[in-house]
């Protein structure tokens, strides 16, 4: 009789039909308390980055004023929602500075944001600079199907490159998907998923029936449950996507202006992401939606008058106000609806998927136009590194480097005592916020 928590991952998937089945299986079996019940914890990063902030004197309505207990205000008031606030951490005038180059606060802060204010092409991508997300996808090759997902969403780039992705390696832009069919194509491929499979109504979850009921009569009834909630999720998502297929969106890089709308696109990346963090299809997994001049398409919100009004009415045009709160708020609705799917995911151990995950939500610049300083940071998660879980916290004198860095420690690389410029701040957050 095997021990099935002496065999790894891959042995275990490979019990029910062989390194073909295993392979298969991989993105429909969670981490499962057989084989890695006794591995100990696994982390992962997930990010999520929206252009384009309200400008300094909006603020004060939007956010709350005092240190402690979190009291979010206006538009982001459902990140005040019980069952998540305490897994959030707000983070205060962490410093973010400019890159030398005259690009601007926009580009120079996308810059910032993955790691490197400094001179260089690219509007501040030094030639030699690589972010953080895929700093992490580099040294975790081979660890994972997947090295990292980078999603995006109208990343048009028509403004300048760092609208195309905020992820580089070696000064040289990475391509986002920009469909959610593209990025379940590449998770799902090896169980046979795909456009045409889903066009005739069918789930991977059929080309691999057998496989899964084999290697459930081999795991206990706690994996068992974890398999089948598992597998009705990867079900759910391909009901999502066979709906836009119905009803004949493009989903196609090529033709981005025919995709569907953001409060239909955003949910099922968000599930899709779950799934391969859940599977250890990857570790890292991240968003970046829109350009600096915000054209998506938020037609469905009250008061959208065309794409740009967004982007004026965060410069104080009283017109667009309230519109501008409801992108903010939609985009609040978003992040939490991700981390509730994130903590409703349970671990090996008995901890959730959340807990084992540092997100991080920010944007390009600190506050509309003004600066780079006074960085507004979402950070949640994390729950053995982070320290601060349900407050605002001042992090003033610190760099935004040094928070790239805690990541990097957080994922178990302590070897990094920095990232971004070497001029700036290095070593990681201080001991009040990261442990």
């Amino acid at each position: 009789m095997l021990n099935y928590k002496t065999l790894t991952r891959r042995q275990l998937l490979a019990t029910a039909g062989g390194s073909a089945a295993a392979a298969a299986l991989y993105p429909l079996v969670p981490r499962l308390e057989a084989a890695e019940g006794n591995s100990g914890k696994i982390c992962r990063y997930s990010y999520w980055y929206e252009c384009v902030m309200p400008s300094k004197d909006e603020t004060d309505a939007l956010y709350q004023n005092n240190y402690g207990d979190l009291a979010f205000k206006g538009a982001y008031t459902p990140m005040n929602a019980n069952d998540i606030k305490n897994d959030i951490i707000f983070m205060r005038n962490i410093s973010r500075p400019q890159a030398d180059n005259g690009g601007g606060p926009h580009p120079t802060g996308s810059a910032g944001y993955v790691g490197w204010p400094g001179k260089g092409k690219l509007l501040g991508f030094n030639n030699n600079a690589t972010s953080i997300d895929q700093f992490l996808s580099q040294r975790l090759a081979g660890v994972t199907p997947i090295g990292d997902l980078r999603i995006g969403y109208f990343n048009e780039g028509k403004d300048a490159d760092f609208d195309k992705s905020i992820s580089v390696n070696k000064g040289s832009i990475v391509p986002r998907y920009q469909s959610p069919l593209e990025l379940y194509n590449d998770v799902f491929k090896d169980s046979g998923g795909g456009t045409e499979l889903l066009r005739r109504r069918r789930s991977v979850l059929d080309n691999m029936l057998e496989s899964i009921s084999k290697l459930k009569t081999k795991v206990s009834h706690f994996d068992n449950n974890k398999i089948q909630k598992h597998n009705e999720a990867v079900r759910a998502t391909e009901n999502k996507l066979e709906e836009l297929l119905t009803n004949g969106t493009a989903c196609s890089a090529e033709n981005p202006g025919e995709l569907a709308a953001p409060n239909t696109i955003y949910p099922i990346y968000s599930d899709l992401m779950v799934l391969a963090l859940s599977c250890d299809m990857t570790r890292v997994a991240g968003t970046h939606y829109g350009s600096s001049a915000q054209r998506i398409n938020y037609n469905f919100l009250p008061g959208y008058e065309g794409p740009g009004n967004y982007h004026n009415a965060t410069h104080g045009k009283h017109s667009g106000r309230a519109y501008r709160d409801e992108v903010l708020r939609f985009r609040a609705q978003q992040v939490t609806s991700y981390l509730r799917k994130l903590k409703a995911v349970e671990e090996p151990d008995g901890s959730t998927l959340l807990d084992n995950t540092m997100f991080f939500w920010s944007t390009d610049v600190a506050r509309g136009h003004d600066n780079n300083n006074d960085q507004h940071c979402i950070m949640a998660g994390a729950k053995d590194r982070l320290i601060g879980h349900g407050k605002m916290v001042n992090v003033s004198g610190h760099h935004h480097g040094q928070l790239l860095a805690s990541v990097a420690h957080f994922m178990g690389y302590t070897d990094v005592d920095g990232y971004g410029d070497p001029k700036h701040k290095k070593g990681i957050l201080p001991s009040s916020v990261f442990r």
